[in-house]
């Protein structure tokens, strides 16, 4: 009998963050940089005298902010340096530049960084570091009175390091911020400081700040900050407009925390909800900033402080536009929750194709499903009698948003004047919130409009308004709003030629929100504008199967990602609106037509033919990928679900739109198998619907068959 193998000792693990190999020899000029600046900093850092290490911090923190430097100092083991040596110096001023060093590294170096300095435990000498400034302002607090100068002993740009390095962190990922809110600094650091108001104001601010981006990070903030104390703080920020970052950050902090259930409003509060002070808030200072933009500077508007104000102006009016756009999203959602809540499910049958028995048995039903659902398909029976409506709060929400629009209007005009250089240095990531903040706005009006009686030949909610309705002012005042966006925003961001295709995304988002309940006047398409939107779906189409058949990683950001994933079938959207509207048959049919053509652009099923290849309307058209396929049957589903509507009978009937209905229902099939929902997330949600795609097209096509042998 052999003898068992001896196992040899298992090798110790090497050090993930070890490089093996040896790095890549440099080009003659990053060598020259290196040798000159990069290592005799390096070696000035490790030097045995103080004076020299801090004079050394703060060269390097200078040279991070260049790129180049910025490389070579990573590659030669800078954070390793700083992490084991610098921050643990006995001089403070050492400490201090460290600390500025990872600020600075962490503000320009992207989140894979700032991971990697949680996993070497950042957070434990940060969290010291905060309880040392914490303690120390808190004695300086008991001992000294009001009539005293500011505080002293503090480098409070030390603690504008550190707060700046907090807030960079938290950003990065949510399992970062919840481990943020469990240091034992959060969150009474920052209520010292800005509780008290001899603290510098450019610290306050910065700190104020870092609670709004954490607030909304993560849940796990807001209970803590549900105590009398931040409670009082907080409201006593947006009592009165205020000339710094202060109330708006607030504001956010507000909402942000009513969003994980916590109303962070004082005792004795006459408001329910926090949506409506924060909003009257907001929409005040957008107002008073669009006339007067030192409003979020608190400093003089002069020529030579005009470049270093702008910056800080920008900061405060991108928070508040996204505090804003975030209340208009969660209002909607909040309004399509609670009519989805009253709804009842419709069980649809087992099999994907209803039999002949099938079909007459529930026929009334299916009429009543086709003819009164909006939105999300056909798995719902509703009372068209009865249509959803918005809460008082709803409405009370809608009417400060319509204001809010009016005076972020009133800012992009004043922008187009170019009268302050303050609002006319805006860079374009303000403008891109601008749209984001009135994209998300117009949606919520539509969504509250839409949810009163509209037209009866028609399923848009267009309304018609009478000067006795009880909307009548509310509705005037959002088509004031819609008479500038619709030219400005809409028009000319279509026939602008810009590429940048979340602008593209958030024009043609708002194009579809206007549509549907803006009067022809408003909504001109003099320009043939739902030909170019053809033309932009297929150039959006085009380049999400580019960027699906490449192999090489791209190299886009995650927005830029979801905009070439989202557009082609926003651009789908848009057009359904505008075929919904009354008095446009001519329309109806081109828009009918294309919508088909995209269905029929999807992949062939396997076992098809070569005749049934070369007889496809769709040559030439781009593959359609599945969001599109599932927003084109969507559309088609509500734009012909009642024969009574105008446009039915001699579009839908007598051009034939059936058949290629029919026609389609293998390549659907298809599509919806191609979907793997094992990825799990969005693939899944996906593949979900698709497969009630598939459904609800047999369904529809058996049901509009019935429709229209019963007017033979």
């Amino acid at each position: 009998m052999g003898k068992p193998k001896r196992r040899g000792k298992p090798k110790e693990r090497a050090d993930p963050l070890r490089e093996n190999r040896p790095p890549k020899p440099l080009d003659p000029e990053s060598e020259a940089l290196r040798s000159n600046k990069i290592l005799p900093a390096l070696q000035e850092l490790t030097s045995s005298n103080p004076s020299s290490r801090s004079t050394a911090a703060t060269a390097i923190a200078q040279l991070t902010e260049h790129d180049a430097c910025r490389k070579l100092l990573l590659r030669e083991r800078l954070v390793r340096v700083v992490l084991d040596l610098t921050i643990t110096d006995s001089n403070p001023e050492v400490v201090s530049g460290g600390w500025m060093i990872l600020g600075r590294l962490a503000q320009y170096e992207d989140a894979g960084f700032k991971i990697h300095l949680y996993r070497q435990d950042i957070l434990t000498p940060l969290d010291a570091a905060l309880k040392l400034i914490g303690s120390s302002l808190h004695d300086q607090k008991e001992t000294n009175t009001r009539s005293l100068p500011p505080l002293k002993s503090i480098n409070w740009d030390y603690v504008s390091v550190l707060i700046a390095l907090l807030e960079s962190l938290s950003q990065s990922n949510s399992e970062i911020a919840n481990a943020i809110c469990n240091i034992s600094a959060i969150p009474e650091l920052p209520y010292l400081i800005l509780a008290e108001d001899r603290v510098p104001r450019q610290v306050r601010e910065a700190t104020i700040a870092f609670l709004c981006s954490l607030t909304e990070a993560t849940e796990i903030l807001s209970p803590k900050l549900a105590q009398p104390k931040w409670k009082q703080l907080l409201a006593s920020f947006v009592e009165v407009l205020r000339a710094d970052l202060l109330g708006v950050a607030a504001c956010g902090i507000l909402h942000y925390a009513s969003l994980d259930g916590e109303n962070l409003l004082p005792p004795g509060s006459q408001e329910a909800t926090v949506e409506k002070p924060v909003l009257r808030y907001l929409s005040s200072w957008l107002d008073e900033f669009s006339k007067n933009p030192v409003l979020a500077t608190g400093e003089s508007s002069s020529q030579n402080k005009t470049d270093r104000n702008a910056g800080r102006t920008e900061l405060v009016l991108n928070t508040a536009l996204q505090i804003v756009a975030s209340i208009a999203a969660s209002t909607q959602e909040e309004a399509e929750d609670s009519n989805e809540a009253g709804e009842e499910a419709f069980e649809p049958p087992e099999d994907d194709a209803m039999g002949e028995t099938e079909a007459k048995d529930s026929e009334e039903t299916l009429q009543d499903e086709v003819s009164k659902t909006e939105g999300e398909g056909m798995d719902v029976d509703m009372d068209p009698s009865e249509p959803p409506k918005a809460s008082l709060r709803e409405e009370g929400i809608v009417h400060q948003l319509v204001e809010s629009a009016a005076n972020i209007l009133k800012l992009n005009q004043s922008r187009g004047a170019g009268e302050n250089p303050i609002i006319k240095s805006f860079s374009p990531e303000a403008f891109e919130n601008t749209l984001t903040a009135l994209n998300n706005i117009a949606w919520t009006v539509s969504g509250y409009f839409g949810s009163l009686p509209s037209t009866p030949s028609s399923p848009s909610p267009l309304l018609v308004m009478t000067s006795d309705s009880a909307h009548f002012n509310l509705y005037q005042k959002w088509n004031e709003v819609a008479s500038f966006l619709w030219p400005e925003m809409v028009c000319k961001a279509l026939s602008s030629g810009t590429t940048d295709l979340s602008v593209l995304s958030l024009s043609v988002g708002l194009a579809g929100a206007l549509a549907l309940i803006c009067p022809p006047d408003i909504i001109t398409l003099e320009g043939e504008e739902q030909r170019k939107y053809m033309g932009l779906y297929q150039a959006s189409a085009k380049i999400f199967a580019q960027k699906q058949d490449s192999d090489s990683s791209s190299n886009d950001s995650a927005e830029a990602e979801a905009a070439a994933r989202d557009l082609p079938a926003m651009c789908i959207g848009a057009l359904g609106a505008f075929a919904r509207r009354p008095a446009a048959l001519q329309l109806n049919e081109e828009i009918g037509t294309f919508l088909l053509t995209v269905l029929h652009a999807l992949p062939e099923p396997s076992g098809s033919t070569d005749n049934e290849a070369a007889s496809n309307p769709a040559a030439g058209f781009p593959p359609t990928p599945a969001p599109a396929a599932l927003e084109a049957l969507d559309q088609l589903f509500q734009i012909y679900a009642d024969a009574g509507y105008y446009y039915d009978g001699p579009v839908f009937q007598a051009k034939g739109f059936l058949g290629h209905l029919d026609a389609v229902q293998g390549r659907v099939k298809a599509m919806a198998k191609r979907i793997d929902a094992r990825r799990g997330g969005a693939e899944s949600e996906l593949r979900k619907r698709a497969d009630d795609a598939v459904r609800e097209l047999g369904r529809f096509v058996n049901y509009k068959r019935k429709e229209g042998a019963g007017k033979q």
